[in-house]
């Protein structure tokens, strides 16, 4: 069974709790290792974090020393100090590790607290991330008393906490309004062909940073965006970026007068630009329905539903109260929207 990644704060939560071993499986570039490392950030709890891909069984038991008539290993100087009582430690890529270094695991799991000679912290806990066994992943076989001693939890991509990620993260505005405008796009699995890339939270992350460094060049802004996106993909973004754009939230909440004056021409009966309409709405009914809208803000988006097509207007606030029903009395206040809506409300109900 599969869990959306918008769960995995709280299983976190609950694993902190046990300190049992938990691994999360997903494809490359979900976003695993950020979700544990935004975890420990928002908790104040420290992460030590080991690529187990291209770890050597030194890197985590030490490298053997002389003491005495005996031999130890040393403490590696990035491993868990016993003080740190509440801590994860993070082994990223553990299906691409070596046996050697998958043994060494296998004993941080196993109870006895400890790799090699060295004590983990009281509190620690363990976590993995690995990528499925499958056509777009080449990958090492586990051990089953490996895999055994975790809580395997498959994870998939969960296109609204994307948003809501690149919002706090304050990604480009066109990246993000790209997403909100073509979910279609982004659902569903697809399968690496050895040539082009495929859109996931990463690249699109690594997309959002290429947009703010900034480019003139049109075929460099087409070709950054197929090597992030693929070429499917990354000319449908290219266009989007590049020709007229719909109005973004941040268009709307930052110079609300200039937008709803733009907002009118593009629902001029003689030149329906319902398609960019379509994305500013998408844009806002997903901001409605993964965040709080202060005051200020809601009037501001008010009166652009004023100004658009009245069927557009009505079919987005459905949706929005569909998903959150608490917001039903928020616009019902608006009286003067309700009288310019009625009909086509009920007609969108």
């Amino acid at each position: 069974m599969k869990i959306k990644t918008s769960k995995v704060k709280a299983l976190l939560e609950i694993h902190f709790k046990t300190k049992r071993p938990l691994l999360l499986m997903g494809p490359a570039g979900l976003g695993k290792t950020s979700m544990v490392k935004q975890f420990g950030a928002e908790n104040g709890v420290k992460v030590y974090e080991y690529r187990a891909a291209y770890a050597e069984p030194g890197d985590l038991k030490g490298l053997c020393t002389q003491d005495g008539n005996a031999m130890r290993f040393l403490r590696p100087e990035d491993f868990p100090p016993e003080t740190d009582e509440n801590c994860i430690l993070f082994f990223d890529e553990i299906n691409r590790a070596s046996t050697a270094v998958m043994n060494c695991i296998l004993q941080a799991t196993d109870g006895s607290g400890r790799i090699a000679t060295h004590k983990l912290p009281k509190g620690c806990l363990v976590i993995a991330a690995v990528n499925p066994d499958d056509a777009n992943h080449t990958v090492n076989s586990m051990d089953f008393a490996l895999v055994n001693r975790f809580n395997i939890v498959s994870l998939e991509y969960d296109h609204s906490a994307v948003i809501d990620y690149a919002r706090k993260a304050k990604w480009h505005q066109k990246v993000i309004g790209f997403m909100s405008a073509e979910k279609g796009i982004f659902s569903g699995e697809r399968t690496f062909d050895g040539n082009a890339n495929l859109p996931t939270p990463r690249t699109l992350e690594l997309l959002s940073d290429a947009e703010k460094a900034g480019t003139n060049d049109l075929d460099l802004h087409r070709a950054i965006a197929c090597g992030y996106l693929g070429d499917s993909i990354g000319v449908q973004y290219h266009a989007y970026a590049t020709g007229e754009q719909p109005l973004t939230v941040a268009d709307l909440l930052d110079d609300n007068e200039a937008s709803v004056k733009r907002a009118k021409k593009l629902s001029d009966p003689k030149a329906l630009r319902s398609d960019l309409i379509s994305a500013t709405n998408n844009e806002i009914a997903d901001l409605y329905k993964n965040s709080d809208v202060s005051a200020s803000d809601h009037a501001k988006l008010i009166d652009y539903f004023q100004v658009i097509p009245a069927d557009l207007a009505a079919g987005t606030l459905k949706a929005i109260c569909n998903a959150k029903p608490e917001l039903v009395d928020t616009f019902q206040a608006e009286t003067k929207l309700m009288k310019r809506l009625g009909d086509r409300l009920k007609a969108a109900a």
